[in-house]
């Protein structure tokens, strides 16, 4: 997220004294491509504090920390980790491509 948030994000919140606390998010979409038919999926990029401040725990895993900044890294909703459980036990989802 941290290209998508940009330099205004980034000294506002250096800057602040107000909050406790603050993050970003974006909208954009990705193209899902194999394992099936490609589909274009709705994606919110997340700064690592914006999970936290919602107050939202993941059921599993864990959520993103400050570190994971610069990683591709991704937290998929209840619906969508069922889409891809089903089936097989060796499968793997397919990745995105932008």
């Amino acid at each position: 997220m941290k290209a998508k948030t940009g330099p205004n994000y980034r000294d506002l919140k250096a800057m602040s004294s107000s909050f406790d606390d603050m993050g970003a998010f974006a909208d954009d979409s990705v193209n899902l491509v194999g394992g099936g038919e490609p589909r274009r999926l709705a994606i919110t990029p997340v700064t690592p504090e914006v999970l936290p401040l919602l107050g939202v725990k993941p059921a599993l895993g864990r959520v993103f920390t400050p570190a994971h900044e610069d990683v591709n890294a991704v937290v998929i909703s209840h619906g969508m980790n069922d889409e891809f459980s089903t089936g097989s036990q060796n499968h793997h989802p397919p990745q995105p491509s932008s």
